[in-house]
Parts: C-alpha cells; structure tokens; sequence
C-alpha cells in the first residue's frame, strides 16, 4: 500500500534557480544524527509505529518555470511501522521533468540499501503521474528517506501539506523569489499564529546585486490523519497552505499570473466545446422529447435517456475518455462527466438551458474560491434552469433520480461554464429523505437449515450509492459482496435481482439458503436475526481527529420475520432495546405471535456531521448496535 502521495503540482512562474538546495539534493542527505537514532514515538501519540523526521520542500521559480527539491525522512519505530512506510511515491504533473531522484534505506548499524532505476515504477492518473517505489530490508529502528527535483513550465501552485497520516517532526516549505514578484497564500487547518513566514535573504547567482528573498513556514509535531471510516477526503483535513503567483513586474515588462475566473471558464468552455462539437445531438434530441411539449417533461426524458442508454465507466482520462461525443454515442460507453455533457447538450438541443458545472468530489478535494486554479475539480455535472426553477444533475447512474445528485456530488460550490459569463455557484441539494427498509424472511426446516428471502428498499441518497455499484458488477456479485458477505457464515445464493422502480428506488432481492445457521438442542433452535450494516462497528479507534461525516441523514430500518417448518410453540426473543445520541437513535423491537417471530430494528441518524469531541459516544452507539445485532432468539419447536 502506497503510503502517501503529497500531492505537490507545483506550477508557477518565478525566478532564477537560487542556490538554496544543491542541484543533487538538500545538504545532508544519507547522514544521520545521533539524535535521529534515538527518536521514540511522541509522548502525545504513543501508539505511533513510525515518525516522519522532516519533510522539507523549497520552491525556486523563474519567468520560465519552477524547481522543486524535495526531501521527505522516516524512522521506522517498529515491524508494523515497516508495513505503513514500505511503499512510498508522490504525484506530479506529466510535464514535469524529474531529476535526481534518489531513495534509501538506512539500517541502525549504518548499512545503507539504495534503489536502483529498476525498482521506480510510474503510472498515469489523468494529467498527473505517480512515481512509486518500495524500500528495501525494512525493520524496526530503520531510518528511510528520499529526495528529488522537479522542473515545471506551467504556471499555478497546488497545495503543499504540512500533515500526513504518519505523525510529523518537522515539516517546511521554503518560497524563493526575487525582485518584482507579487504572490498571495490561503490557509486551511492552519491557526493564524502559523501562518506568518519567516523572512530571509539568498544570493541571486544572475544578478548579485538584486538577492532573492525567502519566506520559509514551518509546522511542528503534527498528529496523523489517518483514512477513517466516514470522512470526505483526507486532505481536507491536513493542514496546508495554497500559494498562487499573482504578478512580476520590471522595468520593462508587467505580467499578469493570476487569470480570473471569467477567463479560465472562457477556457474550459472552449475544451468542452471541441468535445461536444457533431455527435448529431439535434436528431438525438428531437426523437428522444418527440410528442412532449412541457420543457420540464424533456428534460426528464433526455436524462433518462442518457442515463439508462449509455454505460458508465471508471475511466484514466481526467474528464473524458472518448475523443468526442460521437465516439460516445457509437461506444455506447462513457465517464460520468462525459454523460453530464452529453446531457447538457442535448437539453439546449431541445430548447432547455443547462450549463456543465465543474465540482472537486467529495473524495477529491475541497473547493478554495480564493485560488483560481482548474486543478481544483475532477468532475462535470449539470445545471439546469427552467423558468420558475434551477436543478444540478448527475447522469452517471440510472438510479441517481431525476433532480438529485449522487453522493459524492454533494459539495458545497462549483464552477459554471458558460465562456466569459462562467460563474462560481452554490451547489444546491434537495431535501430527501434517504431510507433502507430491508425486509427478510427466514424459514427453518426440519433439519435447522434457514431459506431465506430478502427485499431491499433504497431510497433518496441510498438509490446511487448502491445502485452505481450494482451498475458496475453482475447481479450475483453484487448481492454477494454488499449483503451475504456481510453476514460471515456459509451460504448458497439462488436468485439476485436489482430493479429500479417507477419511484426512482433501487430495489435488491435475493432468495439465498444458510446450511449452518442455527443451533439445535432437541426441540430448542437458536437463531440470530440476519442484517447487513453494522453487524460489526465500523469506529474501532479509540480516539478520532477528524468528524464523522455521514454526508447526509439516514435511516437503516431491518425488519426479520422467523417461522418454522415444524410449528414454533414458544420464542425467548432478544430484548426490546434503545440507545440515543444526539443526532441518532437505535431502538429495537421484537414479538411473537402466530408461530412467527417478528425483529424490527432501525437507526435513525438526524445529524450527518458528528464533531471528534463527540465521537465517543458515536463510538459507544456503534458498539450497542453490533452487540445487539449478534443476540440470538431461541425458539421451542413441536
């Protein structure tokens, strides 16, 4: 497992190469301090298996480009610390040039392991690379370390993080610039009293009379942030600073860095406009709305069309993977966001406006309005405005319903492309109510065998989220990996079906038998009520830095109905049972009546968002759930 990737894009157009970092390396690499030997895990997160030393990066630009030296130090504190840090890489965009890249491991009785140019491996993520390697004869006590150069001609900044999930010593970042240059910085996670540089002064090797002036911010013993269950992108949470070069100006020239939005959306309209340029999206549009004359009418159709005809895939390119949209057509077969266009065309094709709107997913990367930068989004959907109301859509699933986007849609603002008149918008998400009923059958035969039959109802938000899974795998499969593996015992699934219903709801139906559920002691059968979330906590840390995000409010509601070949005469049921929270509730319900066992469960979560103060009792109602769910009902048999 790739450790981390520090994502350190690093565009901009700056000033002369400076002597800051020797054009090999930073001063000092592969020579260990006795002090770097003797580290231990920190007194305020003991349980850490490995410490970051020092990541230290300097940025020296020039009117043509940018070099970055990077130079990034570990000390592995034990064997589980050699699992976390073995493989490492960082990302970069393709028209970097790499140089001097060198990796190390260094042993505690001072034997040094090197990589060789066999043991990097690159890989191609959009517009970005990846370089990634692995550190040789890893052990506790081990110190490794890597460092390189980048050389970029382009001219933006992407974020530099001063956190990672690994806990922190140091980490610094060191802008040169000389005369002339206007930069600007934005913050996130960072408190105002870290935020101010440390000034200095190199010498300016192309002219020595004009030195280079140095900012240099520096950040001490962070925690980790560690991937959790429930939370949006782990950068978010870091903290890190966004630099972005405004302006140079001499005597003789002025340069304008920092473009508007007005003008990158001028851009980005003219790249979607070769993409969706033929693709006879007039013809599609009048057969797809013939017969409707209510605009709100087509635009449900088109997007059903457009959902439901053409398949979605997981895709390399950044946002398209066919050359245009008659490629598209003719594949049958698309990226999400090449649906999204798709779909807006063909809506102005029928007299609808609709405009794509650029977002950074929920999984990506939060939106900084002050930072004007494209490489803040990686994904298109639709907006819509019709006379007396406005929608956002996203195509990229059939069971997405009309008007709602998918989860990982859910953010907070984007960027309308509309040429000169782009605009920064407000992501608006309706209020619906997103509800999981699922609703299983259990008959036990004579010999303790279970024949089981479950219903699922997802609704709102719980339609795209499983039922662009469902999309993407066989039926069998993904009944298989999203309801009876979550189950742990034997099982034989007969039949798996995935529908969406006339109200926009996915349902999930399976018939499917447990050989050996069930515990037999004479005419006593034991049995626990099967349910598929939260048969075990999905919080096990005992302490949490970042908020549990649900990202919308929810109910998961089981309803489980027992009977038995030979009559049930008698039941000792699990207890009825509640425990609350503020923000979520679990209560449980059990009766016997008619030969029949009835278990109702549900959880009720009314607040998405839970802050780390609180995440001990999250964690509390999580365990009280996973417990109850795995008491077992004995039942008396004829």
């Amino acid at each position: 497992m790739v450790y981390r990737y520090r994502i350190f894009l690093l565009t901009i157009v700056i000033i002369a190469i400076a002597p800051l970092c020797a054009s090999a390396g930073m001063k000092g690499f592969g020579k260990v301090s006795p002090e770097e030997w003797g580290l231990g895990a920190p007194a305020e997160y003991p349980e850490a298996n490995a410490v970051v030393i020092h990541d230290l990066c300097s940025l020296t630009v020039r009117l043509s480009g940018i070099e970055t030296v990077r130079w990034e130090r570990i000390k592995l504190l034990s064997k589980a610390g050699a699992e976390e840090v073995g493989d490492a890489g960082f990302e970069y965009y393709e028209g970097d040039k790499i140089k001097d890249l060198e990796a190390q491991t260094i042993t505690p009785d001072g034997k040094v392991y090197k990589l060789s140019n066999k043991d990097y491996f690159t890989k191609s993520v959009g517009h970005y690379k990846v370089r990634t390697f692995a550190f040789p004869n890893l052990d506790s006590g081990c110190i490794v370390e890597f460092q390189y150069r980048t050389l970029r001609d382009i001219h933006e900044f992407d974020p530099w993080y001063f956190q990672s999930e690994i806990y922190t010593l140091k980490s610094t970042l060191t802008l040169v610039v000389g005369p002339g240059f206007v930069y600007s910085s934005s913050w996130t996670n960072v408190p105002p009293t870290g935020r101010t540089a440390k000034p200095g002064e190199i010498a300016n090797m192309d002219n020595p009379r004009l030195p280079l002036k140095t900012y240099t911010w520096e950040m001490k013993n962070l925690m980790p942030v560690t991937d959790e269950p429930y939370m949006a992108a782990r950068s978010d949470y870091y903290s890190g600073i966004f630099c972005q070069l405004m302006s140079y100006e001499d005597q003789y020239q002025k340069v304008i860095f920092v473009r508007n939005w007005q003008d990158l959306g001028k851009e980005f309209q003219e790249y979607v406009d070769r993409y969706a340029r033929g693709g006879g999206t007039g013809d599609l549009a009048a057969q797809i709305t013939a017969g409707i004359s209510d605009a709100m009418e087509k635009a449900r159709a088109i997007y059903a069309w457009v959902t439901k005809e053409i398949k979605t895939e997981q895709g390399h390119g950044l946002y398209f993977n066919n050359e245009n949209l008659s490629e598209l057509r003719k594949t049958g077969v698309g990226l999400g966001q090449e649906k999204n266009v798709l779909l807006v065309k063909l809506l102005n094709e029928a007299g609808i406006q609709a405009w794509p709107v650029l977002i950074g997913t929920r999984d990506f990367r939060k939106f900084n309005p002050d930072i004007f930068q494209l490489s803040q989004f990686n994904y298109i959907i639709s907006f819509v405005q019709f006379d007396s109301s406005v929608l956002y859509l996203d195509a990229s699933s059939q069971y997405c319903p009309y008007g709602m986007l998918t989860p990982d849609c859910l953010v907070d603002a984007g960027f309308l492309v509309d040429g000169k008149n782009s605009q920064l918008v407000r992501i608006l998400r309706p209020e619906v109510r997103t509800y999981r009923l699922d609703v299983t059958h259990m008959q036990i035969d004579s010999n303790g065998a279970v024949s089981c039959s479950t219903l699922s109802n997802l609704s709102g938000y719980f339609a795209p989220e499983y039922g662009s899974s469902a999309e993407e795998s066989a039926e069998n499969d993904f009944v298989k990996e999203y309801y009876l593996n979550k189950l742990g015992v034997p099982f034989t699934l007969d039949t798996a079906d995935v529908i969406l219903d006339s109200a926009g709801k996915c349902l999930v139906m399976a018939r499917y038998t447990l050989p050996d559920y069930t515990r037999l002691l004479d005419s006593v059968v034991t049995i626990r009520p099967v349910s598929f979330r939260y048969r075990s906590t999905p919080f096990t840390k005992q302490r949490r830095s970042v908020p549990v995000d649900f990202n919308y409010p929810f109910t998961y509601h089981n309803i489980v109905t027992i009977a038995s070949d030979r009559p049930l005469t008698s039941a000792v049921m699990p207890p009825d049972t509640t425990f609350q929270i503020d923000g979520a509730t679990y209560r449980r319900v059990s009766q016997f009546a008619d030969g029949t066992v009835t278990i109702d469960s549900r959880l009720i979560v009314t607040v998405p968002t839970f802050s780390p103060l609180v995440y001990p009792g999250v964690r509390r109602l999580f365990e009280f759930i996973a417990q109850s769910q795995g008491e077992a009902a004995a039942l008396v048999r004829q």
